[in-house]
């Protein structure tokens, strides 16, 4: 993300001059509200990880405090900064909560494609699924534990990938040595 360059704004004596200064700055409040919807759009797409959209959202805070400062110096009467401001800070706390809630949603997501993974291994026959232990991130399904032969690894590989959600499954079952009877 690009940062916004800092103007310093003392006494203008050219009312055009002011006006320039207040469309620029309008301006850049645009940008902060622009670069955080880009960025929440991305995020919800799976494209930033959750440390980098968290980066970014403070990089935004910075940003709309850095325009509350430039604001607060132009002082010349003109409300549509004020509301540019206002709007920018009102799109990063709105980007906070989805962000908290799109959180909450996959952590959700992932704990209902493990117990599906975990009850279809359970119901079939040939699998013992209680020595099978079921991790889920992000549709990747991670088997572990222990199974009594290499039809019943394979089996519960099997099972993984036709649940509806899982992308990949990392099979790291271990089959149980065989003791001579």
């Amino acid at each position: 993300m690009r940062k916004i360059p800092a103007m310093k704004i003392s006494h203008i004596s050219n009312p055009r001059r002011a006006a320039a200064g207040l469309i620029v700055l309008t301006i850049l409040a645009c940008a902060a509200v622009i670069a955080a919807v880009v960025f929440w759009n991305r995020a919800r797409a799976n494209d930033l990880t959750l440390g980098q959209t968290r980066t970014e959202l403070e990089v935004a805070r910075r940003q709309a405090s850095e325009l509350q400062a430039q604001l607060n110096a132009a002082r010349n009467g003109t409300g549509a900064l004020q509301e540019q401001l206002e709007n920018a800070k009102a799109s990063v706390a709105r980007l906070t909560r989805e962000v908290s809630d799109a959180q909450t949603a996959t952590r959700r997501l992932e704990g209902e494609l493990e117990k599906q993974v975990k009850g279809t291994l359970v119901q079939d026959p040939v699998v013992k699924a209680l020595d099978v232990g079921v991790d889920t991130y992000k549709g990747v399904v991670q088997l572990n534990g222990f199974v009594d032969t290499p039809e019943q690894k394979a089996r519960a590989e099997q099972i993984a990938r036709e649940v509806a959600g899982v992308s990949e499954v990392q099979n790291k079952l271990s089959v149980k040595a065989q003791t001579a009877r």
